[in-house]
């Protein structure tokens, strides 16, 4: 969850949010931001392979440049029917010319065809501004459901 910007938002829109990163002064930092808000999350200290996701546990889950590719069974289980998993990574059009950790990259069309047991809600690959580097590139983004 890094500094917490998405978990602080989803809380401020009535979610129920439990949020986890391995750096505990990142943890720190959004717990504080969240209390100086007013706002409530939970917040764990542990790395994604870590983290128990549980199953049919999630009406969603956010992985926000930290990659889905090594968990996709972990995360499909992980879902309640109806739940929703929502991806924002770069597209590996994004790494010409740069150097960016291989987990948060995905090929044309490869993350749909990572969550076979979810129906694609939404898929797109547009061009935007990412969360490292600030400048703009193509990145992916994908929100697939748990059918009922």
């Amino acid at each position: 969850m890094g500094q917490g910007r998405n978990t602080i938002w989803l809380a401020q829109q009535g979610w129920d949010v439990t949020g986890f990163d391995p750096a505990e002064k990142a943890v720190a930092l959004a717990q504080e931001t969240a209390r100086k808000l007013g706002v409530h999350f939970t917040a764990e200290v542990k790395r994604m392979e870590d983290f128990d996701f549980g199953e049919r546990r999630w009406d969603m889950i956010v992985l926000s440049y930290v990659g889905g590719r090594a968990m996709t069974d972990i995360l499909q289980r992980a879902l309640r029917p109806g739940g929703v998993l929502v991806i924002e990574a770069f597209h590996r059009d994004a790494t010409k010319g740069r150097s960016m950790g291989g987990g948060v990259v995905f090929d044309t069309g490869q993350l749909p065809a990572l969550y076979p047991q979810l129906r694609v809600v939404r898929y797109e690959e547009p061009m935007g501004i990412g969360d490292f580097g600030q400048q703009k590139v193509r990145l992916v983004r994908y929100c697939g459901e748990r059918p009922e």
